[in-house]
């Protein structure tokens, strides 16, 4: 039992760090004599952690022989995967370091999946995790967004970014630039995304904790600052795919939780107020961002169009296996160059579109029955009203949504480990909804 709990606690603290991008590189990629993310030879302190989790999950389901749990097809989808991957960079062309790093994350993403399974960590320890996590990274946030100015932590993993200076993530108005928040992250859209998921967690908790308890207050008292992390991070995307996820507790609670409508109601009442109140106070800002008006709204959008006809670009010319994994900006540059600057060969916005030019046809196929097997894992455990697998759905919808507009969960390593590790608890939950542990 002290194993088990000790390999529990490793799995929270790596839900808990994995904003965190503090890593060592060895070097960096460029493109054209910019230095760009493709290409760069790193190692991530959350990915030494996953190792140590992945080892200890193992050796525990080795000891109590309880590695027969991970027959069945979500695991030879995890395992297609990273086979897919590397199969498409021999196939592709010469096989360079880059490479073979960028099937390591997904190796080792398909791997932290089955540790999941095998520890079938409790719920409410996985969602505290989320959900502390997000409101570090939420507070972060504010005081980014208040202060204009993002400062760098190299221990942390943190960039510096200030709205004057050029290359940072800013919404333009006629009053000046504005600083959209990072948090640790590398990207506010990254930013957004997580802060969704983690209010899905902490509505959980709400459907889990017992009325009253402390921890149940504090819960209920994260739905307002995640929300506003949200709000600081400006992404669209993001807040589409919190509706996204919502409609899906909001469904669920209807048809299968008649009783946890009221928590999930109040939960969707609360986070949309709190975003209009911002809303209503920023309104110039967000008038620009939604309407898509201003010269770097306009640029954003012109981006994006030029990526998906990279996109096809790349898909035409290999459409059976792709280009490699990781290499979509390098091949651009090298088949497509087009005098643009080394940043501007940029993966397309779109995770469905940028696995298939990177890993081809049957990549694509393994990426989509991870993601569909664990869907309906945790849809099927949720008809039976389990509020555990309903919150994973929900993060699943939010998954589906942010992968139509960045590409972020599919080429950062933190993007790898938040869809793995919500595929994973998809399975776990999906599969032997655990006891809810006293908090």
């Amino acid at each position: 039992m002290n194993l088990r709990r000790s390999v529990q606690l490793i799995f929270a603290t790596l839900v808990f760090l994995a904003p965190f991008g503090t890593r060592y590189i060895w070097s960096r990629g460029a493109i054209a004599g910019f230095p760009v993310e493709a290409g760069t030879i790193s190692l991530f302190a959350t990915q030494i952690l996953a190792v140590v989790f992945v080892f200890a999950a193992f050796a525990l389901a080795a000891r109590e022989r309880r590695l027969g749990r991970l027959a069945g097809p979500a695991a030879a989808a995890a395992a297609a995967l990273p086979l897919a991957a590397l199969l498409a960079s021999v196939i592709s062309g010469p096989v360079s370091g880059w490479n073979l790093l960028a099937v390591s994350w997904i190796a080792l993403g398909a791997l932290v999946l089955c540790g999941i399974r095998l520890v079938e960590a409790p719920f409410l320890t996985v969602a505290a995790a989320f959900v502390a996590s997000a409101a570090v990274q939420a507070a972060l946030a504010a005081a980014q967004f208040f202060t204009q100015s993002a400062v760098s932590a190299k221990w942390f993993g943190m960039a510096p970014h200030e709205a004057a200076v050029a290359g940072s993530y800013v919404v333009e108005t006629a009053s000046g630039r504005w600083l959209r928040a990072y948090g640790s992250l590398a990207h506010p859209n990254i930013l957004g995304f997580f802060l969704a998921v983690g209010i899905f967690f902490a509505v959980g908790l709400l459907l889990t904790l017992p009325a009253g308890s402390r921890a149940r207050r504090l819960a209920a008292a994260s739905l307002p600052l995640l929300a506003a992390g949200i709000f600081c991070s400006l992404s669209r995307s993001a807040v589409l795919a919190l509706a996204a996820g919502f409609v899906v507790l909001l469904i669920w609670s209807v048809r299968f939780s008649k009783p946890s409508f009221s928590a999930v109601f109040r939960s969707a009442l609360a986070v949309t107020a709190v975003l209009l109140l911002f809303g209503s106070i920023f309104n110039a800002v967000v008038f620009t961002r939604l309407s898509g008006s201003g010269r770097l709204e306009a640029r954003s959008f012109n981006d994006r169009r030029s990526q998906l006809q990279d996109a096809a670009e790349i898909i035409a010319d290999h459409p059976l296996m792709g280009v490699g994994l990781g290499e979509m900006p390098l091949a651009l540059e090298r088949d497509h160059g087009d005098g643009r600057p080394g940043w501007g060969y940029e993966p397309v916005h779109n995770v469905y579109l940028l696995s298939l030019a990177e890993i081809g046809l049957l990549g694509l196929i393994a990426w989509l029955s991870t993601l569909a097997l664990a869907l309906h894992s945790s849809m099927t455990a949720a008809a039976r009203g389990s509020a555990p697998a309903a919150v994973i759905a929900a993060g699943l919808a939010a998954v589906i949504v942010a992968s139509c507009f960045d590409h972020y969960l599919w080429s950062s390593w933190f993007g790898q480990l938040q869809f793995w590790l919500l595929c994973g608890l998809a399975w776990s939950f999906g599969r032997n909804d655990p006891a809810p542990l006293d908090v």
